[in-house]
């Protein structure tokens, strides 16, 4: 069984692609280690359609998001030398809203570049990915 379960924060402004037939957000969201207290894991997560257009038009760097059902996958890619390379990142399925709406909305005016860049460069990973159609499930909200 492949199910992921995160609760985090988001490291910056969700990122859109939009193409003929669906629609990508990426994203980061900073977890706490599980393993030393004061230290975060930066996960790289995926949603499409609908549950993609939902994060990237609700939520904002520092907004706290619940994954609440998701898998993990593994890409395999290539640098532009050649080299192969795996990407580990969250593809979401479902995901809540938590925190109260003052909290998240504090985040709104934030602006500041985060401590360490490391979303930048799963973003960039991320969006250099071929997905199929097989990589993703269609998620129904309504």
């Amino acid at each position: 069984m492949n199910d992921v379960k995160l609760l985090g924060r988001l490291v910056k402004k969700p990122d859109l692609a939009v193409s003929k037939d669906s629609m990508r957000c990426s994203f980061v969201i900073a977890c706490k280690s599980s393993y030393a207290q004061k230290e975060a894991d930066f996960i790289p997560c995926v949603a499409w359609d609908k549950a993609a257009k939902v994060i990237y038009d609700n939520f904002n760097k520092g907004q706290a998001i619940l994954i609440s059902s998701g898998s993990w996958r593994t890409k395999r890619c290539q640098n532009p030398d050649g080299r192969s390379f795996y990407f580990n990142f969250c593809l979401v399925r479902k995901f809540e809203f938590v925190g109260s709406k003052a909290d998240n909305y504090r985040f709104l005016e934030d602006d500041s570049d985060p401590v360490i860049d490391i979303d930048t460069a799963i973003n960039t990973y991320i969006h250099s990915l071929n997905f199929d159609d097989d990589d993703y499930v269609l998620n129904d909200f309504d």
